[in-house]
């Protein structure tokens, strides 16, 4: 009888470290997620700008190129968050 209580006490404590995990895991997450807005925030804003310079019709090339390296940056932060919430 005592055997099947301490496995009872063994696998609460490891449901509770588990719980602990998720926990932690869940803020990290929030955390990032946070970030994520914030840097995509900024990049709409750098968009906005963008699209007045085009509308002015000056520099379209420059404008193109901007945003396409802000495309593949953005290419990379969403590759690079799959792969981390893949690990």
């Amino acid at each position: 009888m005592s055997d099947a209580l301490a496995e009872r006490i063994s696998f609460a404590h490891q449901l509770g470290q588990l719980e602990g995990r998720i926990t932690a895991l869940e803020r990290k997450v929030d955390v990032f997620e946070q970030r994520i807005e914030r840097q995509l925030g900024a990049i709409e804003g750098k968009l906005d700008a963008l699209t007045s310079a085009l509308n002015f019709g000056r520099g379209g090339w420059k404008v193109l190129a901007v945003l396409a390296s802000l495309l593949a940056a953005l290419v990379g932060v969403v590759n690079w968050v799959l792969g981390a919430v893949g690990r």
